[in-house]
């Protein structure tokens, strides 16, 4: 489970936003890991731009298009136990009608149909 002091952020960019709004050299890596709704930790500033972490991957994007996130247990990559099985989140995503992150996972190493809320995982 992920702990306290984090600061999560919702990706509002997708492919087709001014190329100023990610550093230079960071969209196409952005576009082919992170894409808009994906709920990404939120590292610091670096310079005029926010540093960011999806899974594995580090980008900088512009601070106006990251907007704050509440609730989130897991990250992008992070292996816990669900149900005694091995359960690894492949990607976490905003559901904006219900405000909240929700999670596509892998269990015992076969990728789940459903996406799983905070709720389904306690």
């Amino acid at each position: 489970m992920t702990q306290g002091e984090q600061n999560f952020g919702v990706v509002q960019w997708g492919a087709d936003e001014d190329e100023q709004l990610a550093a230079p050299g960071d969209k196409s890596r952005l576009l082919e890991h992170c894409v808009g709704g994906r709920v990404v930790v939120v590292l610091g500033d670096d310079g005029d731009f926010k540093l960011i972490r999806f899974g594995e991957h580090e980008f900088r994007i512009s601070s106006e298009n990251i907007v704050p996130a509440r609730n989130v247990k897991y990250t992008k990559g992070e292996i816990f136990l669900y149900n005694q099985k091995e359960t690894k989140v492949v990607d976490v995503i905003w559901h904006y009608g219900r405000g909240e992150p929700f999670y596509i996972l892998t269990i015992d190493g076969k990728k789940s149909s459903r996406r799983y809320f905070n709720e389904d995982l306690d």
